[in-house]
């Protein structure tokens, strides 16, 4: 009988010893939309904001280095005004990025947003 009483308190002791260990909290490798939005963004030369705001669908321009046909125009979920658009290096073979571009409601700048879920890379330079 003393022997089951002894078990029970190490069984005890154990079971409340591992209770009392922290609990590993997961670490998000990037921050929450919004503020990768705001770390990430390239802005786009001015002179081509307004055809971002109105142009028609299919639109075609050339910036810096690109061939660019503009696409669809859509509020997103964050509330910013955004813009999809097929972004092709002017004498290359390569086969088109569709790419997006975003502003807030009440600004005018428009911003190159990183691309989040496939393997393109943020090294579009439409700028300088």
């Amino acid at each position: 009988m003393n022997m089951s009483k002894w078990l029970i308190a190490v069984t005890t002791a154990l079971v409340l010893s591992g209770c009392t260990k922290p609990i590993e909290q997961p670490v998000a490798s990037r921050q929450l939309v919004e503020n990768v939005v705001e770390r990430d963004k390239n802005l786009i030369p001015e002179q081509y904001w307004g055809e971002l705001d109105s142009a028609e669908r299919f639109s075609n321009l050339s910036i810096s280095k690109y061939n660019i046909t503009l696409l669809d125009l859509y509020d997103s979920a964050s509330g910013k005004v955004c813009r999809r658009f097929e972004a092709t290096e002017v004498g290359s073979d390569s086969s088109a990025e569709i790419r997006v571009a975003c502003r807030k409601p009440s600004e005018t700048a428009w911003y190159l947003s990183a691309p989040t879920v496939s393997n393109l890379t943020y090294d579009l330079r439409l700028g300088n």
